[in-house]
């Protein structure tokens, strides 16, 4: 017959032992593993400092991430600018001139970039001069859709925002943050010799023909646009040395006469409100204007 084997004393003393080892080991955080292995699980301190360790280092890399974002978002811009100065290019080609900024002065009228209202606003969604060659928005288009997508618009951030805020649509807005050169792009109205009745506008505003500029690459044809240098807000659809907006990290996109763009600092700033409302010119003074046009020298004064 089979008789069980007893424990020993000194058997049931290890085993009682064991017993003891795993309940101390359970209380103090232990962890018992195959093999006889244990492994100290995490407590709340060793938890909290992990992820203070972790904030840390999401607050070190934030800015650079930032600064990546608005690099990024500058690159955009003047993707944008360029497109916007290759398609004045075809424009001129198929009439001899520059793209007019607007057809006239005032009341509701063809713009660059859209159809000007009379209320100064635009509609995004209307014919203007370049959207034969750049893709216009639709009105089922929310203005930040628009905005995000949209050639006409620059990328900052502000624009979005400040429009949003101020409920702008995408049929009613006062501009896109571009803005075209009027010494280069004029009024329609005045691309030919006005009559003798009609109001003289001027040399500043007649709509240049293309091939007739003498330095079309230092001449501004388009660029980041808002407000002046007096109060640095507001919005537009032109742009000269008071209205040029550096809003890139200090810097500016630029759509040249010559049709080649590029990122530029500023030479003069006339307003800043510490942010991103950075406004003033490319000259070196506040009055320096050779960069708007060619009927100055390049201190500003008129030739």
């Amino acid at each position: 017959m089979f008789e069980p084997t007893v424990s020993s004393g000194p058997e049931k003393q290890k085993q009682k032992e064991k017993v003891i080892m795993r309940e101390r080991d359970a209380a103090a955080g232990w962890i018992p593993r195959a093999g006889n292995r244990r492994r100290k699980g995490f407590t709340l301190i060793e938890l909290l400092v992990v992820i203070a360790i972790i904030a840390i280092l999401a607050s070190m890399l934030m800015p650079a991430l930032q600064q990546a974002r608005a690099r990024a978002q500058a690159a955009d811009c003047l993707g944008r600018l360029r497109q916007i100065g290759t398609a004045d290019s075809q424009y001129q080609s198929d009439t001899s001139f520059f793209c007019p900024a607007t057809e006239k002065m005032s009341g509701e009228m063809k713009g660059w970039c859209g159809r000007r209202l009379s209320s100064k606003n635009f509609d995004f969604t209307q014919d203007g001069y370049l959207t034969a060659y750049l893709k216009k928005a639709s009105e089922s288009q929310s203005l930040a859709r628009h905005i995000g997508g949209s050639v006409y618009f620059c990328t900052s951030p502000l624009i979005a925002a400040d429009f949003s805020a101020k409920g702008y649509t995408i049929t009613s807005a006062p501009g896109s943050g571009i803005g075209a050169n009027t010494w280069v792009h004029g009024w329609e109205n005045t691309k030919v010799q006005m009559g003798p009745t009609s109001m003289d506008m001027g040399a500043d505003y007649l709509v240049k023909k293309a091939g007739k500029m003498k330095n079309p690459s230092k001449i501004v044809s388009f660029a980041d646009q808002q407000g002046s240098q007096m109060t640095a807000v507001g919005w537009g659809y032109s742009v000269d040395k008071s209205t040029t907006a550096f809003r890139h990290g200090g810097r500016t996109s630029v759509a040249w006469s010559d049709g080649h763009a590029s990122s530029e600092a500023y030479g003069y700033l006339g307003a800043d409100d510490g942010g991103d409302r950075k406004v003033g010119n490319l000259g070196g003074t506040a009055t320096h204007n050779a960069f708007y046009s060619e009927n100055v020298d390049e201190n500003g004064e008129p030739l």
